[in-house]
């Protein structure tokens, strides 16, 4: 897909922005919702198949390149997951400190 090399650099910069300090809330939903852009774009049942024939003939340039796609697609897919799936733990972090330290005043 076209727009995937871009879609990718916003999920990297997300990330980033989330970070290297005490990420908010909000950072880290930016987080999952630029990673939800790129799995979008993305089809892994269609990369599971392509990926899933062991052998391309070499002499085949139109199949060599065509594999190339679908590593650089599989490589975006797996990376758009991790970072999602650390962005979602860090939110659960985040929502049981914030309700850890709502119930702290309430047994006095």
């Amino acid at each position: 897909p076209p727009l995937l090399p871009l879609l990718q650099a916003h999920l990297e910069h997300a990330e980033a922005m989330s970070e290297g300090r005490r990420a908010g809330e909000e950072l880290l939903r930016g987080v999952v919702a630029a990673a939800d852009e790129v799995l979008s774009l993305l089809d892994a049942t269609q990369i599971a198949a392509a990926l899933g024939v062991p052998h391309v003939d070499p002499d085949d340039k139109r199949a060599k390149q065509r594999r190339e796609v679908d590593e650089a697609q599989k490589k975006a897919l797996v990376g758009a997951l991790h970072l999602k799936a650390a962005a979602l733990a860090d939110l659960h972090k985040v929502a049981a400190a914030a309700g850890a330290g709502d119930g702290a005043g309430d047994g006095a």
